[in-house]
């Protein structure tokens, strides 16, 4: 019913249109840029609950009052402190051009320190990575997020998606069900658990990668 909602209200209502050039993989970060509006939060949340994606977005942690903030933590929201200070590393084929413009990379992403080279960076893990024509940039997520809050977010959200799983197997496996129920109605109620336990797998593959950012 959210689904359907959703794409009423982003395609009929208000006359949107999706134009995917590249193919979704499993796990993706989308850049939004330039950000004028904070409609662009609207839409992206409408475009993400019309396609039944689970997903998450960064925001600046000012946002998070309340009654704000408990609502933005449920639709996936990660506060973010921009007073902090982060390294950053730039990897590019054209070094020069980037050192040239330090001081004002510094300024824009609120770098304590930058760092270009030529020569691929072999230690990311645990950074977010964003892809220019020319070069890729490296960020340290655990100068961005605050661990220990994400961790007890994901936490709550692990055994709520662990307690849908399990609920949505002993559906399945019940064959009073299974015999009553129309095909196409077991179909979709299997695409649910395909879909709830690839979630679970996520939360925890998410939650060991931040607890190796302690």
């Amino acid at each position: 019913m959210l689904q359907n909602l959703c794409k009423w209200i982003l395609y009929k209502r208000w006359g949107w249109k999706t134009n995917i050039t590249v193919d979704h993989p499993d796990k993706f970060i989308i850049c939004l840029a330039p950000h004028t509006s904070n409609w662009d939060f609207i839409i992206g949340l409408l475009y993400s609950r019309s396609r039944e994606m689970k997903s998450n977005f960064l925001m600046k942690k000012e946002w998070f009052f309340w009654p704000l903030g408990p609502i933005f933590k449920r639709l996936g929201g990660i506060p973010v402190w921009r007073s902090k200070k982060t390294s950053m590393t730039i990897e590019t084929a054209h070094p020069d051009s980037y050192r040239d413009g330090e001081a004002f990379l510094k300024r824009l992403a609120s770098a304590s320190d930058i760092q270009v080279t030529s020569e691929p960076v072999s230690d990311t893990e645990g950074c977010a990575v964003a892809i220019t024509e020319d070069a890729r940039v490296y960020l340290p997520l655990a100068e961005l997020v605050d661990v220990e809050k994400e961790l007890m977010r994901i936490a709550k959200e692990l055994k709520k998606a662990e307690g849908q799983a399990a609920g949505m197997k002993a559906k399945l496996a019940n064959e009073a069900f299974l015999s009553k129920a129309p095909e196409q109605v077991v179909a979709a109620e299997r695409e649910k658990a395909r879909k709830l336990d690839a979630l679970v797998e996520n939360l925890r593959e998410s939650e060991a990668k931040l607890r190796a950012l302690r």
